[in-house]
């Protein structure tokens, strides 16, 4: 009696302890469902285009204004530059998109999907380096000089270039992370080989 006893305390607990589980995936279940809701939203691509137009706007436009140019300096004003330029090429085509505007040689085309991919990879990477040099240059520079806050200054501009150019890289980052998760996520399924191999279909 007292090993039957012992047999329905146990499975008491664990008939508690499974629907605690259950709620808990269902839980994340939902918050999943809801992440995904937003994220697929069609406004978010235009959005994200839209952050990072600006972001690089306002970067390269604050470098520019310095008049002081090096290495560093000159490497984060062509790079915002560039980013900017794509970033209004990528608008006009999520726009377009958005409103089922078909544009001849872009929509629908792979080898425009691929250039997308690749500039975003490229850029993401070009943004990340240029704000890191210029953060190195800026410690440097600023932490012994005065008038550090005041408005118009050197290091004023420079701090607020760079702040734009990791909210750039930021942004910039994010169509990165939609190309390669599903990749990576489908990769990890895989019984017969790593993750990077079969990422990349490799024999």
């Amino acid at each position: 009696m007292m090993a039957d006893a012992g047999k329905a305390a146990g499975g008491g607990a664990m008939g508690e302890a499974a629907p605690k589980h259950e709620r808990a995936a269902a839980a994340m279940g939902d918050i999943g469902g809801k992440v995904q809701d937003f994220a697929s939203h069609p406004c978010i691509p235009v959005i994200a285009r839209v952050a990072i137009f600006i972001f690089s706007l306002l970067s390269w436009s604050i470098m520019a204004s310095t008049g002081v140019f090096g290495a560093p300096t000159v490497f984060q004003l062509v790079v915002g530059i560039l980013i900017w330029i794509f970033s209004i090429l990528w608008l006009v085509v999520e726009v377009a998109t958005l409103q089922d505007v078909s544009i001849p040689g872009i929509t629908g085309s792979r080898v425009f999907n691929h250039i997308e991919i690749i500039s975003d990879f490229i850029f993401a990477y070009l943004a990340f380096g240029s704000a890191a040099s210029v953060a190195g240059v800026t410690d440097a520079l600023c932490s012994s000089l005065p008038g550090l806050s005041v408005s118009g200054s050197f290091c004023a501009k420079l701090i607020s270039s760079n702040c734009f150019m990791w909210f750039t890289w930021l942004v910039q980052v994010i169509p990165c992370a939609i190309f390669t998760i599903p990749a990576i996520a489908k990769a990890g399924q895989s019984e017969s080989a790593t993750v990077m191999r079969a990422a990349l279909n490799t024999r």
